[in-house]
């Protein structure tokens, strides 16, 4: 098994000091002894098991020697216990009790934290959350983290590329649920400070195609609502939507802002938002269609909480839509977008403007019904 290097910050040494198992030679899963004195420290593992990591002398790297199940004495009634059968108190500091204790002697007073593994009292929550556990592990990137973008392409003719932000809210039943968009590579976690106590799911650019034909790897989102966690019906989550400027010519870019800006009630009956909430986090301001010209050109600003933000250098961000753990909603926003986008794309202007367009726009959604299916759906829906 080859090692597994981890970057942890002096910040993080004096964190895990207290957990340091012993200082004497390990070996290695290959059964060789490391080429130096190695201290030895139980780090907790989303899977409710413990990593046992090591950190040596000549380089501060924690390198994973494998998940070693080793054994530990139950402080109440002395047996040697797997630690896998062992239970940890988070309010008795270093007090080991195996389960088969919890279970007999504390049955109905503690209950198990499924973020940081310790037992804590029912009538408690426990110290931790799992934004700050997730933080610690090195699972949530800052903020202005720049990630290299890896591209999931269907076909290399599938150049419409989304990129998703969905911003979610914790509350007090966290969950190890968020493991299981972890392991997707098409995503990262971020922090967000417009948040409370939340993160931000941030995918990488998706193909058009690729998501029609992935939908399925996106189920772990869907499934955050019945795990302690909420994104729509919060004040503060939004969902937001890029594209690449690179797909939209100069008129292509006018028109598709026109829509929006043209629009506003058809595009807060959409965004699943209030106005004032809408105004709040992408406003719409007064914009005259000069202005609009002169942003299509530029393709940039400085206004980056505009319904659409251009001041991304690379992408046309849509920031109006609320913040969802619905399957029709998430995948309502995608298709709104993409249907403006070729909408605009092959329907030119009338007297320069889009206003009154919604009718002809949700025909057009309704004879692609194949393409759009969510949002002909969430359409109807709102029509009754």
């Amino acid at each position: 098994m080859p090692f597994l290097t981890y970057n942890y910050t002096s910040r993080d040494l004096t964190r895990l000091r207290n957990q340091v198992l012993t200082t004497s030679f390990v070996p290695t899963a290959s059964g060789e002894a490391p080429s130096a004195p190695s201290i030895v420290m139980r780090r907790p593992s989303y899977d409710g098991s413990f990593d046992i990591v090591r950190i040596t002398n000549r380089a501060k790297n924690f390198k994973n020697i494998a998940k070693i199940d080793f054994s530990t004495k139950c402080s109440n009634c002395g047996k040697i216990k797997k630690n896998s059968e062992m239970a940890e108190f988070s309010d008795t500091k270093y007090q080991f009790l195996c389960i088969e204790c919890v279970d007999k002697h504390y049955h109905g007073s503690y209950r198990k934290c499924f973020t940081c593994g310790l037992y804590h009292n029912v009538n408690n929550r426990c110290d931790c959350t799992l934004k700050d556990a997730m933080a610690q592990s090195g699972q949530v990137l800052r903020y202005n983290a720049k990630i290299s973008p890896n591209y999931f392409r269907h076909s290399e003719s599938d150049v419409a590329l989304f990129g998703i932000e969905l911003e979610i809210e914790f509350n007090d039943r966290s969950s190890r649920a968020m493991t299981d968009i972890k392991m997707k590579k098409w995503c990262y976690y971020k922090h967000d400070g417009s948040l409370s106590n939340g993160i931000e799911i941030v995918t990488h650019p998706l193909g058009w195609n690729w998501i029609q034909n992935n939908k399925s790897e996106f189920e772990p989102i869907f499934n955050l609502a019945t795990n302690g966690m909420s994104s729509k019906r919060t004040r503060t989550c939004g969902m937001h939507v890029h594209l690449a400027k690179e797909l939209f010519t100069t008129f292509h870019l006018y028109k598709f802002m026109k829509f929006f800006y043209d629009n506003v009630d058809y595009i807060v009956y959409i965004s699943e938002r209030s106005y004032d909430d809408l105004q709040r986090w992408s406003y719409f301001d007064d914009i005259t269609s000069s202005s609009l010209k002169t942003l299509s050109i530029e393709k940039r600003s400085n206004e980056r909480h505009a319904a659409i933000n251009l001041a991304n250098p690379e992408t046309v961000e849509i920031r109006i839509f609320k913040g969802t753990l619905s399957r029709i909603s998430f995948f309502k926003n995608i298709e709104f977008v993409k249907a403006v986008y070729d909408f605009t794309k092959n329907n030119n202007l009338i007297n320069d403007t889009y206003a009154g367009y919604d009718v002809q726009f949700e025909n057009y959604v309704n004879d692609r019904n194949k393409d759009f299916p969510n949002l002909n759906k969430f359409i109807n829906i709102k029509k009754r």
